[in-house]
């Protein structure tokens, strides 16, 4: 199974290190964070590419993205963000 499936399956979210949940997608924090700020923003979809998403969780991936940002400029004073995706197994 998923590791990622697997917590969203779970019901602790303090320990699964999830902020909050959304219809389609799930924002949490990164255990091992690349820097101040890192997050995850990930589709409840299990699924290995974003053409395999339905264009409402694609939409809603790309609205919590844009949120992300706002927020994490206002409560870190971020200068800037870097927004990446993983596609496929091997990422």
């Amino acid at each position: 199974e998923c590791i990622f499936c697997a917590q969203f399956n779970s019901t602790n979210d303090d320990e699964n290190l999830i902020i909050k949940r959304f219809e389609h997608c799930v924002v949490m924090l990164n255990k091992y964070p690349y820097n101040a700020g890192h997050i995850l923003i990930l589709p409840k979809a299990h699924c290995s590419d974003l053409s395999f998403l339905t264009p409402e969780v694609r939409n809603e991936l790309m609205e919590l993205t844009s949120k992300a940002v706002v927020i994490t400029r206002e409560q870190i004073n971020a200068q800037g963000a870097n927004i990446g995706l993983n596609i496929g197994k091997i990422s």
